[in-house]
């Protein structure tokens, strides 16, 4: 477990991994108010390994911190919660996925995610992401065909200003999102228009 209790507020925490970096104990303030921690995960750094997989196995709480992760693919299985801080997601290459498990809650920040390859879900009938304003690109390796939300579960989003989907769309059911506010919804595509099977629910 890491508390940063204590700590005063500004500092950001590096992690800089060859390959994978996984998060197994939760990072939080046990004494709320007063104090957060911004996150950087690094994996796959330059000249890394293999693989490079940021995995967040555990409840991650920055307490209006800001969340940022890159690497070759990103999971998480816990809740990261930034109480109004910015996070930026990234995952490089042709077979970088961005697959969330959990909900990730920036309040009503601003969430960037991009993928190589896919954004997908596999929350279940769960939340799977709330921000003021979301963008989402899917497909940014030009070797791959990128899809938001298609895969084992639909995604399902609480954005109340903006939501913005860019994805190649080559491949049926490129885009299946639903969100829940209902705010402003843009979809962009890489090239061309939202293929026959794209979808917006």
């Amino acid at each position: 477990v890491l508390d940063f209790d204590g700590i005063g507020t500004g500092d950001t925490l590096l992690l800089r991994a060859h390959d994978d970096i996984s998060i197994n104990a939760a990072i939080f303030a046990s004494v709320a108010g007063g104090d957060n921690l911004s996150l950087n995960f690094v994996a796959n750094k330059v000249g890394g390994g293999p693989t490079g997989v940021v995995n967040v196995a555990a409840a991650v709480c920055t307490a209006s911190g800001t969340f940022t992760s890159s690497g070759l693919a990103f999971i998480n299985t816990a809740a990261i919660t930034t109480s109004n801080g910015t996070v930026s997601i990234t995952a490089t290459g042709p077979t970088g996925d961005i697959t969330i498990g959990a909900l990730i809650d920036a309040g009503t920040a601003t969430v960037n995610l991009t993928a190589g390859r896919n954004i997908i879900s596999t929350a279940g009938a769960g939340l799977n992401l709330r921000a003021g304003t979301a963008n989402l690109i899917a497909g940014q390796d030009v070797a791959a065909t990128g899809t938001i939300g298609v895969g084992v579960d639909n995604m399902q989003t609480d954005v109340d200003t903006s939501l913005s989907l860019n994805a190649d769309t080559t491949a049926a059911n490129a885009i299946v999102l639903q969100n829940l506010i209902g705010g402003q919804v843009a979809i962009g595509p890489a090239s061309g228009a939202v293929g026959a099977g794209g979808q917006l629910r």
